[in-house]
């Protein structure tokens, strides 16, 4: 006992001091690159580190900084060895620059975040994006959502009947659990979708890499890290489902017609319903949240939900969310104009927050005066433009009438609403979580009233809740829920 003891704390110390040395190492080895003398301003943070914030929800805090002390808003930092530009989305000149300059990459950027080997030119990468983009473009076709919609509408209706009749929910989990089964099944495969506990698996794995996305794990990639080790296991948790399927289904000789047999790719896979997860999920229970506490717009979307049930039910009397199974395609996708309002209202006030370009050409890219050094990594956040009031009328405020014809504020100048990407760059894989979230708030509106309820008292709230920036996490504040009762009589019955 006494031996194993003394070998244990053996193996501990040897572990404490290998790491201590490598850290050491690592800052030892930094080196900040100087920038040239037409980069913008610099800021500064943590000696050797620089200011980190920017890769954590403290992000707004440090554009706040950089863009205040400098005359055009952007501002230059070091990030240990990598030189860092933050652009101000206030800039037309630099929002222009950001969303449509061919050479300043997207993945090469984002890369950098999650870790990947560094893309440095057009050459490297252009074949991964477009070899993305081919494989999410393939998913997007008519037939394809077309054949999974039944089975996304069954999926959406089936865990929202195991809410029971009444009750309350955190929706940033309960609408989190929900769109990732319904992104699985469509992403991925039908097994994992339709099994408790490999879902609850996958889901969880998910959940815990984004919780790697730390400053340490991010800064210091070659370091291994706590972070980084949870990362490489939850990764290959991960591998480990997916193959287990595909192994069995090639012993098996069953083939199904879904994402898994069309692929078979752990990182593609991961990567859509990770997409998935931060976005839709976010947005389906702002915007559920937004419409709890504003009466007139709850009432103008129920009303269209219900137009737009009886419009294809073939019963009518049946209850209004069995009336949406009759629901085709292209209704789903353009017969609901007042969520799409409401929709994209919330994107403005919630989907703000950071997003992440690299400059992979071998020369300074020019801003006016300024210039983005090569290879330098490239910040923008899009606060500063979707809460202009001299682009959005009284910005603070939730209202979806401002993308009416008679107002269109989201066209007053180029890239003024980011919500779903802009220029080179638009979100990819829109028009899938356009359809996944009127499905679900539809399918909610259809099957439950409910209010709004501060979580800690209990006690109904009035007002919307406020903007907060979520950058590149999955944004689960636990502040609200919802408190609900199913449907009983007027056609609704649940």
């Amino acid at each position: 006992m006494d031996q194993m003891t003394s070998l244990e704390l053996n193996s501990i110390t040897i572990g404490i001091c290998t790491t201590f040395i490598l850290a050491v190492t690592a800052l030892v080895a930094i080196r900040p690159v100087p920038f040239p003398s037409t980069a913008p301003p610099r800021t500064y943070g943590l000696p050797l580190i620089g200011p980190y914030g920017i890769i954590t929800k403290d992000s707004w805090e440090v554009f706040k900084r950089g863009m205040a002390a400098s005359k055009t808003g952007n501002f230059s930092f070091n990030l240990v060895n990598n030189r860092a530009i933050g652009l101000s989305s206030n800039s037309n000149m630099s929002r222009e620059t950001f969303y449509t300059h061919p050479m300043l990459g997207f993945r090469a950027g984002y890369g950098w975040l999650f870790g990947a080997p560094p893309s440095r030119s057009s050459a490297e990468e252009r074949p991964g994006e477009e070899h993305w983009n081919k494989r999410l473009k393939a998913f997007l076709k008519n037939e394809w959502l077309a054949k999974g919609l039944d089975s996304m509408i069954h999926d959406t209706s089936t865990r929202l009947d195991q809410f029971g009749s009444s009750g309350t929910t955190n929706p940033f989990y309960s609408m989190h659990s929900l769109v990732f089964q319904v992104t699985i099944r469509s992403f991925c495969c039908g097994e994992i979708a339709e099994d408790p506990d490999l879902r609850e698996e996958f889901f969880a794995s998910l959940e815990a890499i984004d919780e790697c996305l730390t400053p340490v794990a991010v800064l210091f990639p070659s370091l291994p890290s706590p972070a980084k080790i949870r990362k490489l296991w939850n990764g290959f948790k991960i591998f480990r489902i997916i193959q287990s399927i595909a192994n069995k289904r090639e012993k098996t000789g069953w083939r199904e017609d879904d994402a898994l047999q069309a692929i078979v790719i752990v990182e593609t896979i991961a990567g859509m319903v990770h997409a998935g997860l931060i976005n839709t999920g976010a947005n389906i229970s702002s915007l559920l949240l937004h419409l709890g506490t504003h009466p007139e717009w709850m009432s103008k979307a129920r009303a269209e939900v219900a137009h737009l049930a009886a419009k294809y039910a073939k019963d009518v009397q049946a209850p209004l969310a069995e009336q949406l199974l009759s629901v085709p395609l292209a209704a789903w996708e353009s017969e609901l104009p007042v969520l799409e309002l409401c929709s994209r209202e919330t994107l403005r006030l919630h989907a703000q927050g950071t997003t992440l370009r690299r400059n992979i050409a071998s020369e300074d890219i020019k801003i006016g005066n300024e210039v983005i050094p090569s290879g330098a990594l490239v910040f923008m956040h899009s606060t500063p433009i979707m809460m202009n009031p001299g682009v959005y009328m009284n910005p603070e405020i939730w209202d979806p009438s401002r993308y009416q014809p008679d107002r269109v504020e989201d066209k007053n100048g180029s890239h003024v609403f980011l919500g779903w990407g802009s220029g080179r760059h638009p979100c990819r894989g829109m028009r899938f979580a356009k359809l996944e979230q009127n499905i679900i708030v539809a399918m909610f509106l259809a099957k439950f009233k409910y209010d709004v309820l501060d979580t800690a008292t209990g006690n109904k709230v009035d007002q919307p809740p406020e903007s907060v920036p979520r950058d590149f996490h999955v944004y689960k504040p636990d502040k609200w829920s919802l408190g609900y009762k199913a449907w009983v009589g007027d056609g609704q019955k649940s």
